[in-house]
């Protein structure tokens, strides 16, 4: 039987995102500025320091522009269309 392939399309914890994208390769300044976005978030909504689940942002105007700067749906493409890690780094160099 075929397994099947993991879809990224719910994941939800910004923080899990952040990594994925890093460990990705998506550039610095996009990661920080979805970083700040985020930061922003939490501390305008006193969320800072406070123990939150992962889809606390689900649903919210600033999770999708969060998403966006970290180009969650290009890098969710290039992940599923890649065939090594490497060469999902390289493409996602180029996002």
């Amino acid at each position: 039987m075929a397994e099947k392939m993991p879809s990224y399309t719910y994941l939800r914890c910004p923080q899990l995102l952040l990594f994925i994208a890093e460990a990705a390769g998506v550039s610095r300044e996009k990661i920080e500025s979805a970083y700040n976005e985020l930061k922003q978030y939490e501390d305008k909504n006193h969320l800072h320091k406070t123990e939150k689940h992962g889809s606390y942002l689900w649903g919210n105007p600033v999770f999708q522009v969060f998403k966006s700067q970290l180009c969650i749906y290009d890098l969710v493409k290039i992940t599923k269309n890649s065939g090594s890690w490497d060469e999902v780094k390289d493409k996602a160099k180029a996002l």
